[in-house]
């Protein structure tokens, strides 16, 4: 057993305790003993505490930037904190009373881990320190840490953070996992100069709000007389306003918030720094000033400054009447020679657009015609690509789960699927992005389709590799791609995964598009080789096989490039592939059905009023 240990709990008969080299349980009634430390896992050995919450999972407050617990003598991956490059060192743990946990640091302030979001309250958002050395919850919903030289509380219905220090006579430290709540609600805090007992329904605070005071008011560094009226001859002047809340309680924790009528819209945000600039032109104005205590006490009346900067002489009465008086007989004597001139050139102009319109008539009734044929074309080759597709009910009769999102961005799409089973118990699956979109890509997809289905079917293809490679040689013979002069450059994108229905063995080649899949609940990316197939003459080419051993419920999703490329959100950015990552983690678990409708709904709410830039095909197996 290691000789320093940093703290100790239990539950029944374990005790556990945090060493400097880890994690020690010992269980008195079986006389056993279980040491975790990182040989087991953990990220470090000095454990600063455990915490053991309401479903007896013990929490391990450590250096790292994840949580971790154990339950049933299991060590497990807790909360992760993604927003920091320099690791947090947990110094302690607690739990509120709805089953959330709060853990402070030595550096990194508060992190509070809701069901589904992690918060980090610091210095600015008004704490005494961002070096934690103890926390502890309250029935009322309280969260009281220690610091040097002081103490805050964090009211989570408020989401407010008051602080206690120097100003209440604390002079001395509180030491690391000392505090204890009382039954009453009293908080006791061990320091370096001994017990610190406080209860808060015993503090009435200061009653009596900051008076506010204007120090200082100066226009383009010209400082003003506050008892005189304050009028201004027209300029564009750098304001600067100087103020103070005097507060004999706590004159370091006084806060303020203004605001500059004319000007601003809303008040300002609360702020420590007395002091405020603004630049302005004519017009009248008036500064606004509340200053707050530490209770968020404050006058019901806002102090006022009223000031005045003059118009220019070209916004003045006079000014604008004269010139309006000019401008109108401008106006008109302008719109007389119009009229005259025009009348002499409507007649020609008339003349020569009885020929024009006729004209465009008959260029307009042979283009509309064109285009039907075009169009009935187009969607005639539509019915043809449709028809090359594999029908979904092959899925439904070998998978528990499937979806296929399938939006072209014209008629016909350069996107394509293929699916087929394959002697007794092998199932493949295509998805593919050709070349292009439209009339090109599809005639790409209809390539890729046939020569698909011929080369699954020979006997000496056994693996996806084998396929792509296949694929990649019989598409550049087809189009030519080894002639030098004019050279095609179609290829196109594509994934190959095999699936064994009876043990469930994947394995997967893919050219130039990613592979996500989960299993056990965990999210596995595979890149794909760095070589589209054709397009590109290139001696070797080399596809990969990457072969997995998946589970009942796992779930295999193979895109093409069209939805993480789409544009839209606010800013009009890329969709990108941390968000596609994200929306997976989001919908994994639900229903095949609910995740079709969410991407699809998704895309739709992305793209917004934006045009979309390319075919999208979106496939998802569940095994």
């Amino acid at each position: 057993m290691d000789n320093t240990i940093n703290h100790i709990t239990g539950r029944g008969t374990e005790v556990w305790m945090a060493t400097r080299n880890g994690v020690i349980i010992y269980d008195s009634k079986a006389e056993d003993m279980q040491q975790f430390s990182t040989r087991d896992g953990l990220p470090h050995n000095n454990i600063n505490q455990i915490f053991i919450d309401s479903k007896g999972r013990g929490w391990v407050a450590t250096t790292s930037n994840r949580l971790y617990f154990i339950k049933d003598r299991k060590l497990s991956l807790g909360y992760e904190i993604q927003y920091y490059t320099k690791k947090n060192e947990f110094r302690a743990i607690t739990e509120d009373t709805n089953g959330e946990l709060w853990a402070v640091t030595y550096g990194n302030g508060l992190y509070h881990f809701a069901s589904d979001s992690i918060y980090n309250y610091t210095t600015w958002d008004g704490m005494i320190s961002d070096y934690c050395y103890s926390i502890e919850s309250d029935m009322a919903n309280n969260i009281w840490i220690g610091h040097r030289l002081g103490f805050s509380r964090f009211i989570k219905g408020d989401n407010l953070i008051l602080t206690y220090g120097r100003e209440l006579g604390i002079t001395s430290d509180c030491n690391p996992n000392s505090i204890f709540m009382e039954k009453e609600g009293a908080v006791i805090f061990g320091t370096t100069g001994g017990i610190i007992r406080y209860d808060a329904s015993l503090d009435k605070g200061s009653r009596i709000p900051p008076i506010s005071n204007i120090t200082s008011i100066s226009f383009s560094d010209r400082v003003v007389d506050l008892s005189e009226d304050i009028i201004l001859p027209f300029d564009k002047y750098k304001l600067n306003i100087e103020f103070i809340g005097l507060s004999y309680r706590n004159p370091e924790m006084v806060t303020y918030q203004y605001k500059l009528e004319n000007y601003d819209q809303e008040w300002s945000e609360m702020t420590r720094f007395p002091m405020v600039t603004y630049g302005i032109a004519d017009g009248e104005y008036t500064f606004l000033l509340r200053s707050y205590n530490r209770d968020w006490q404050t006058s019901e009346e806002p102090l006022s400054v009223h000031f005045i900067v003059r118009k220019p002489y070209w916004k003045t009465w006079w000014f604008i009447t004269t010139l309006v008086i000019v401008v109108l007989g401008s106006v008109i004597l302008i719109i007389k020679i119009r009229e005259r001139n025009h009348k002499k050139l409507q007649a020609f102009l008339q003349k020569s657009l009885d020929e024009r319109t006729r004209e465009v008539v008959e260029q307009k009734e042979e283009i509309e015609q064109k285009n039907r044929e075009i169009t009935d074309s187009i969607n005639y080759a539509q019915r043809i690509q449709a028809s090359i597709l594999p029908p979904l009910q092959k899925l439904r009769e070998n998978f528990p789960g499937f979806f296929v999102f399938y939006m072209p961005r014209d008629i016909v799409s350069g996107d394509f699927y293929w699916f087929d089973k394959v002697g007794k118990d092998r199932f493949i699956i295509v998805c593919a992005d050709s070349t292009g979109h439209g009339v090109p890509g599809a005639f790409m997809s209809m390539i890729g389709a046939t020569l698909i289905k011929d080369i699954v079917n020979r006997q000496d293809i056994v693996k996806p590799s084998q396929i792509l490679t296949t694929l990649d040689t019989e598409i550049t013979e087809t189009l030519n791609q080894n002639i030098e002069a004019e050279q095609s450059t179609d290829g196109m994108d594509i994934i190959v995964c095999e699936i064994n229905t009876a043990t469930r063995k994947v394995g997967f080649a893919s050219a130039m598009r990613p592979v996500i899949f989960y299993h056990n609940g965990e999210q596995i990316y595979l890149k794909g080789n760095r070589s589209s197939v054709g397009g590109e003459i290139i001696e070797a080419k080399v596809f990969e096989d990457q072969e997995f051993q998946l589970s009942e419920g796992d779930i295999i999703y193979m895109f093409s490039d069209g939805y993480p490329d789409q544009f839209g959100g606010p800013l009009g950015k890329k969709y990108k592939m941390v968000r596609l990552k994200n929306l997976l983690d989001d919908v994994y678990l639900k229903s095949m059905e609910e995740q079709y409708e969410y991407v699809k709904n998704n895309f739709e709410l992305w793209k917004s009023d934006f045009e979309q830039v390319d075919d999208i095909l979106f496939m998802a197996i569940k095994m």
